[in-house]
């Protein structure tokens, strides 16, 4: 299962820059000023919706005189560097206020009327004020805009909130901004984007990243494990979310497939699509966009993965890198892209151990699953038969995505994923695009030309990631290979397990060997770690302290049996105790009722314990209970 990027965010981030139709509110005029205030300050409030706009006087205001009009009352602030343009728009006269959707486009179009070919940078579409940075050129000088939009006046109107400035400047005049003006007292940046961003593209999730999409504007619910909610989130960028390729078809002979949001997560993302993907976050995990280190291995207009060595050559000209990131702990090297119709990521992905299909199979799950998403389907070519590819090296497919926005706007886009086998039995290639459907023929040859930069260095040359070298593949007495064996590097305990059980994420790091499984309902992780003083009901009160303060989470209360116990017990070296919960994703979604079991066991007497912990939804735990038993039943502790 995939990642903590947030899915939503890519197909939100495509329907606010291609959607159209837009709308004009009319009001009478009115005239305005600025008026001081006592701490020096200078203030203006909104004449058709009483906001107040304040700034300080490193700002100049624009003419004031007929600041209301057409329905819109507009103030421009400028410094050397920037100008900063908050405009409110009236609710039509049936009453109904105006799409934040819609404004969002109108002052997208209005910024960027001097180069239709403007590109979006970043988009945290989550939350309350969604935001978006677009790059445009403007009389040869490169320049970003941020535009946000939310409701004001009780919710009746929509502000958008926009600061534009050259590509050099922006993220100093974006801080600028957020520190010396306020709307209505607060600062004057609400989107998740507000707190600067220049090329990274990484959309700021309220997530993540989404992540494998989102995604900020996900619904799905953090997980411990990179791939859970990876792509939607995260952790969080437009051109971050999407990736498409076909490198073997071509335009005339099958459709392409397109790439499909992806949120971040991430995200990642990742938007997790089954409950072993959702649930409360398990304190000692990180995703792979929040560790990651932004821009790494970029050189001019060339990519080298820091990990696995395969490399990448674009054309400036038609693509810009909207964000990069090497995780070590994971084994996910990721790039980003935004082209003029497409977003495409290239990530390694050692989750599936160099298998293409169920690599392709998986993250067509996640795209699936992701929030907005009215029906998928596979996309097919002029006879009638799904473009899909597969054989030992590599995987895809293509789909076509109905999504709907929250403000009801429905649009068709094509999603395509792609896995390559990178490392053979190790690790594989991850390419993901998205695009309009309408646009979908022409940006297929557009993404082949991207991925026809690619070098995979398959000479054997690229050191595997360390963290996925003590668990092995065994056979099953039937020969499918479905189990496997584990072995903790630190501690010596082992495990093993057989289908329908699947390791998420497994690290080794001084002194704490962490190894995640899940069986598509229940999530659960063995981590083992110096300190405690080898005491577990030590190691239990800690763990119930992190599950209890976790963010998202309340309702927090000892699981009971029927006859009223708690379900709980202390035995010669071993603590354990169940407990309900609610958890709410910051970023939307919930709340959802969970079971988290904790479990602490001694590994050496005054040295070191395992913690085991199993999360699952409330409504599966009893069906949940005898698979559980039964995978800790093959768990062997090392003689101490």
């Amino acid at each position: 299962m995939p990642r903590p990027w947030s899915l939503p965010f890519v197909h939100t981030v495509v329907s606010i820059a291609l959607l159209s139709g837009l709308a004009m509110w009319t009001l009478p005029a009115a005239a305005q000023t600025a008026t001081p205030r006592s701490n020096g300050e200078m203030t203006y409030e909104s004449p058709s919706f009483g906001y107040e706009v304040s700034w300080d006087v490193s700002w100049t205001a624009g003419d004031l005189t007929d600041s209301s009009q057409d329905g819109a009352d507009t103030l421009e602030l400028t410094t050397e560097d920037a100008t900063l343009t908050v405009v409110g728009i009236a609710a039509e006269p049936n009453g109904t206020r105006p799409s934040i959707t819609t404004a969002l486009l109108d002052a997208i179009r209005s910024i960027t009327q001097v180069d239709p070919d403007w590109t979006i940078v970043a988009s945290a579409p989550a939350g309350p004020a969604p935001s978006l940075v677009v790059a445009y050129e403007d009389g040869g000088e490169t320049v970003r805009a941020y535009i946000e939009a939310r409701e004001v006046a009780g919710g009746d109107a929509v502000a958008t909130v926009s600061l534009v400035a050259a590509r050099d400047e922006f993220d100093a005049a974006l801080a600028a901004a957020q520190a010396s003006v306020t709307l209505d007292d607060a600062p004057i940046f609400a989107g998740a984007l507000g707190n600067g961003t220049e090329t990274t593209g990484e959309a700021a999730t309220p997530e993540a990243t989404g992540t494998r999409e989102a995604e900020a504007t996900a619904t799905e619910i953090p997980t411990a494990t990179p791939r859970a909610t990876e792509r939607a989130t995260e952790e969080d960028d437009a051109t971050a979310q999407a990736t498409e390729r076909d490198a073997t078809a071509t335009p005339t002979e099958t459709p392409e497939a397109t790439e499909t949001p992806t949120e971040e997560p991430a995200t990642p993302e990742p938007t997790g699509t089954e409950a072993a993907n959702e649930g409360p976050p398990h304190g000692r995990t990180d995703t792979p966009e929040a560790t990651g280190a932004e821009g790494s291995g970029i050189e001019s207009n060339t990519y080298t993965s820091p990990q696995y060595g395969f490399t990448l050559t674009w054309d400036e000209d038609e693509w810009e890198v909207s964000s990069s990131s090497s995780d070590e702990e994971t084994g996910y090297d990721s790039i980003r892209f935004s082209g003029e119709r497409s977003f495409i990521e290239i990530r390694s992905d050692p989750d599936y151990r160099g298998d293409p299909v169920s690599c392709r199979d998986d993250w067509a799950d996640i795209l699936r699953a992701a929030e907005g998403v009215e029906e998928f389907r596979p996309l097919e070519d002029a006879r009638g038969d799904p473009i899909t590819e597969e054989d030992e090296d590599i995987a895809s497919a293509a789909f076509e995505v109905t999504l709907t926005t929250e403000t009801g706007d429905t649009f068709d886009v094509v999603d395509y994923v792609e896995c390559r086998v990178l490392v053979p039995g190790e690790s594989n290639l991850v390419i993901i695009h998205s695009t309009l459907l309408e646009d979908y023929d022409d940006q297929v040859e557009a993404r082949e030309d991207l991925l026809a930069g690619l070098d995979l260095a398959t000479d054997g040359s690229a050191e595997i990631p360390a963290a996925d070298a003590t668990a092995t593949a065994r056979e099953t007495p039937d020969g499918r290979g479905d189990a496997a064996d584990y072995t903790s590097p630190t501690f010596g305990y082992t495990l093993s397990w057989d289908e329908p059980w699947t390791i998420e994420r497994e690290t080794s790091e001084e002194g704490f060997d962490t190894l995640e499984l899940t069986n598509g309902v229940s999530r659960v992780f063995f981590e083992g770690q110096e300190g405690f003083e080898g005491n577990p009901e030590q190691c239990l009160n800690d763990a119930v302290t992190e599950a209890r303060t976790g963010e998202g989470i309340s309702d927090f209360e000892p699981m009971r049996e029927e006859d009223g116990r708690r379900a709980a017990g202390f035995q010669s070296g071993r603590a354990f105790a169940a407990y309900t919960l609610t958890y709410s994703n910051p970023d939307g979604g919930g709340p959802e009722r969970y079971v988290e079991y904790l479990e602490c066991r001694t590994l050496a007497e005054g040295e070191s314990v395992l913690e085991i912990t199993q999360i699952v939804p409330a409504a599966d735990y009893e069906a949940e209970a005898a698979a559980f038993e039964d995978l800790l039943a093959n768990l062997e502790l090392a003689e101490a």
